[in-house]
């Protein structure tokens, strides 16, 4: 079967991809890049899946805002993202697998205090860091 290509998100004013009280969210093999907020905004949004996604040039606030929520990146690559990276809460979870990721977003990761019933991400990854 062959995979249609996703969507390219850029310069829009705010953040990339904004959602609340959802499930079941999935971004693939898209773009999200030059955005003025951020990457994602996910309030509480539950079974979130992003996939084979590039996040690039985004800068303002946090790169990925995800209170409430739970969600998967796998295989993305994260680029020239400015300002914070991750803003989890309490009830928040998030898993980074297989993806790549510049020096500043590889050792944002790295430095967060989340534990890991907030965060999956594997320091030690052969995939990361790229620059």
């Amino acid at each position: 079967m062959r995979r249609s290509p996703g969507c390219e998100l850029y310069g829009c004013g705010t953040y990339g991809v904004t959602a609340e009280n959802s499930w079941e969210l999935r971004i693939d093999r898209s773009e999200i890049r030059d955005c003025t907020f951020g990457c994602l905004e996910y309030r509480y949004v539950s079974d979130a899946f992003v996939t084979d996604t590039k996040f690039h040039d985004c800068e303002g606030y946090i790169m990925f805002c995800l209170p409430g929520s739970i969600v998967e990146f796998s295989g993305c690559d994260f680029r020239d993202l400015k300002d914070d990276f991750l803003y989890l809460d309490d009830a928040s979870w998030a898993a980074f697998e297989d993806c790549t990721f510049d020096r500043a977003a590889h050792e944002a990761l790295q430095n967060c205090t989340y534990g890991e019933d907030q965060l999956s991400f594997d320091p030690d990854a052969s995939s990361a860091p790229k620059g």
